[in-house]
């Protein structure tokens, strides 16, 4: 018997999206397949598309619960699923209609756990265009194996589709009991990949991006609050951590690198004087010592200049952004 796939797709106030999700879910060459929709409390139509699809199809689950946000209702639908692999789709995204057909049959015959297509974004402007692409579309879904360890390379130099969780595709035995981390808001999907990966498997990769994420007004922003630095910041902690366990010297210091780069990021885009600049500075101060040691010494003196002379700090940014600007 076929292998079935649970798509697994949180939702909240996409009535108007969510119906193009479904059915590039209905168009696949791979039938074997159940979708299970979890709404967090959409205040608009969702549900009346949803229960328009679940009429429609049998194979089209749509559950209810609360709004306690997006890797809560991922966890549901995941303890919801029955499919032997999992596969995540987001409710304004959509996938081509051979995706599930190519890259499950990469999986099942190299004995990957985890498969994965890139995502191609496309803005709103522009997603009336897709249906045509994908007309003429003659890509034959190439496939390419990777071992534990060149995955592992793969994900964290930024090479890999599955830094997120959109594209994926998991086999419900790596999964286990494995779910999202609920305290992180940012993130989260990363850290998921992360967990699984963890455990040690191979994976297979699509070299065409089949996955379409599209890009509009509540997708495009980003959090640059406290909370949201300490979010991006705390996965890079709980990931190092669990690489210092494991004595992967190299991946502990990309990721301490990593969240240094992330506090520099919000430190530019925010008024370091407000209650929450002054919150995230405080925490890097509290993490010099953890992240002190795997920085040149030009990274050394920007960090404290960032921590200490935060006005001065953001004058130099600017100035030699200007400069590398200017010589483009």
């Amino acid at each position: 018997m076929k292998s079935k796939i649970s798509v697994i797709m949180p939702v909240y106030n996409r009535g108007d999206m969510i119906g193009e999700s479904i059915e590039s879910v209905i168009s696949q060459t791979y039938h074997n397949w159940e979708i299970v929709i979890v709404d967090s409390e959409s205040t608009d139509n969702t549900p009346e598309v949803c229960r328009y699809y679940t009429e429609k199809d049998s194979r089209i689950k749509y559950i209810k619960k609360s709004n306690e946000g997006v890797s809560a209702s991922r966890n549901c639908a995941i303890d919801n699923a029955e499919g032997d692999y999992l596969f995540f789709l987001d409710s304004d995204d959509i996938i081509h209609k051979r995706l599930f057909e190519v890259l499950l049959d990469a999986m099942e015959k190299s004995g990957a756990n985890i498969g994965g297509s890139s995502v191609r974004f496309v803005k709103q402007a522009n997603w009336h265009k897709l249906n045509a692409y994908l007309e003429k579309n003659t890509e034959q879904g190439e496939t390419r194996h990777l071992s534990f360890e060149e995955t592992l390379e793969a994900v964290f130099t930024g090479t890999s589709p599955i830094n997120l969780i959109g594209g994926v595709m998991i086999s419900r035995k790596l999964i286990g009991n494995t779910r999202f981390n609920t305290s992180l808001h940012i993130g989260e999907d990363f850290y998921f990949m992360y967990e699984n990966l963890f455990k040690g498997t191979d994976a297979v990769f699509l070299n065409e991006k089949w996955y379409f994420g599209r890009l509009h007004g509540s997708n495009l922003s980003g959090d640059y609050s406290f909370e949201g630095f300490w979010s991006r910041f705390h996965r890079r902690e709980l990931v190092w951590q669990s690489e210092e366990t494991m004595g992967r010297t190299k991946y502990v210091n990309l990721q301490k690198l990593d969240g240094l780069n992330v506090y520099k990021a919000y430190l530019i885009r925010n008024n370091h004087k407000t209650p929450d600049g002054k919150k995230i500075r405080r925490t890097m101060k509290d993490y010099r010592k953890v992240i002190y040691p795997v920085l040149s010494f030009k990274e050394k003196v920007n960090f404290n200049l960032s921590v200490y002379a935060p006005a001065f700090y953001k004058f130099i940014f600017k100035v030699t952004s200007k400069i590398k600007r200017g010589r483009k």
